[in-house]
């Protein structure tokens, strides 16, 4: 409590709310009991969705501590709360988020198994809730949902339906990122973008494109300081590397890549670059 009282953000949050608590009063006495009512209920509906968001990024901080089980939970609260709401946004993250999980398990650990079938059970439902989306104005969350859609059909094999879906996700954000282009989020995300098509151009044989896709994603990263982008940009690069037999290049960009991990304290990425460096000092 004591750490929350002195963030200044926290502190900016609570005078927020008073300030529309008291607005609240005001109108009571103005308008009355009803325009009261109108107004703490529209507070309230702005706090949950703010719940929502708050629960879907906790739950993604359990996922990189590979605490699978808890990101799960949290996942499942916001995604109870956003149905609640009627909160569409809050809703496509917390099931785009449940649908990562169940796509890759738990990365160096038995408590949390992979499901594909589950996996695709709720990849249809969040394109459900995109469906329902309407097409303006652009959304970030639809560009997030869309993102793990398509890591969905890279890991089932569906390489080009993968790289369409990417190619939408990209020219949604590109659209957010025009009308706010100091928002750093959005710019993690086009790293993010440039990084799994990446991946997905070396599965479909064009090597150099994909390449240049993830040095795009790497300097992006590098002008954010966002280490947890560096280093999933520095470990593809290193596993292109090393399918191309350019050991020493590989090897040095999987250092990289771990010691980003360890900066950030990402759990999954530091037990497969270990792994991924042993297997290519041994050969």
């Amino acid at each position: 409590m004591a750490q929350e009282q002195q963030n200044p953000g926290f502190e900016q949050l609570h005078q927020s709310i008073e300030a529309v608590i008291i607005e609240g009063r005001q109108k009571q006495s103005a308008f009355g009991l009803e325009a009261a009512e109108t107004h703490y209920t529209s507070l309230l509906r702005k706090i949950r969705i703010c719940e929502v968001a708050a629960l879907n990024e906790k739950g993604l901080v359990y996922r990189m501590q590979n605490r699978y089980s808890k990101a799960e939970a949290e996942f499942k609260t916001a995604l109870s709360i956003s149905d609640q709401n009627n909160d569409i946004d809050g809703k496509a993250v917390a099931l785009a988020s449940i649908l990562d999980l169940k796509r890759t398990g738990q990365y160096g650990g038995p408590d949390y198994e992979q499901d594909l079938p589950l996996a695709k059970i709720y990849k249809i439902e969040t394109q459900k809730v995109l469906d329902r989306m309407p097409a303006e104005p652009p959304r970030i969350s639809r560009v997030v949902a869309r993102i793990q859609i398509g890591l969905f059909e890279h890991d089932t094999k569906q390489y080009s339906k993968a790289l369409e879906i990417y190619n939408l996700a990209d020219k949604e954000l590109r659209s957010l990122i025009m009308k706010d282009p100091n928002n750093t989020y959005f710019k993690n995300r086009e790293s993010r973008i440039a990084t799994i098509k990446g991946n997905t151009l070396e599965d479909l044989g064009q090597s150099e494109e994909a390449f240049a896709e993830q040095m795009k994603a790497w300097e992006n990263c590098t002008e954010l300081n966002d280490v947890r982008g560096q280093t999933n940009a520095a470990r593809s690069m290193a596993q292109m590397l090393r399918d191309d037999n350019k050991t020493d290049e590989a090897r040095k960009w999987f250092q990289i890549a771990l010691e980003m991990a360890l900066r950030v304290g990402d759990r999954n990425v530091i037990n497969l670059a270990t792994q991924e460096l042993k297997e290519l000092d041994s050969k």
